[in-house]
């Protein structure tokens, strides 16, 4: 009714960018009676974009080069997931503990990202069903041994 009419306007909208979580199974670990936690870390991306990875930093240590060997390729395919299974132990740290992991990649939209997430590592179950043990900050990645110093713990 009335008025200036005006330019139409014209939008732009950008693919959504990877959404890359860094999960844990199970996200609370207890000490197995062989002194380590046995854990599975996922890197879902539901989001709808693949992912190439460039970064693994793992308890403030950087892992990148074993980004293939861990999870079988440095390529997250969109909706896809890559997983691993790890030890971890640490002689010198008191559970609880925390150990935080964070994934850095480009997206096939051309986004950069780092995600990250955190392992929760407790003493041993006293119901006899969880694991038990002592160690220092160590974890190995699909039977690829790696040693952290107590000053990586977080």
């Amino acid at each position: 009714v009335g008025g200036v009419p005006s330019a139409p306007l014209k939008l732009t909208v950008g693919a959504a960018p990877a959404n890359v979580r860094v999960t844990f199974i199970p996200p609370s670990v207890n000490q197995a009676t062989d002194g380590s936690w046995h854990y599975t870390t996922q890197l879902p991306e539901p989001g709808g974009a693949g992912v190439n990875l460039t970064k693994l930093m793992v308890f403030g240590k950087d892992y990148t080069s074993q980004i293939s060997s861990w999870f079988g390729a440095t390529r997250l395919p969109a909706n896809g997931t890559l997983s691993g299974s790890f030890i971890a132990t640490c002689s010198t740290c008191s559970p609880p503990w925390d150990g935080t992991w964070q994934i850095s990649g480009t997206d096939d939209n051309g986004n950069s990202n780092t995600w990250s997430g955190t392992v929760h590592f407790l003493p041993p179950s006293t119901s006899g069903t969880a694991n038990a043990a002592k160690g220092k900050p160590m974890f190995k990645g699909r039977r690829n041994a790696v040693t952290l110093g107590s000053s990586n713990r977080h």
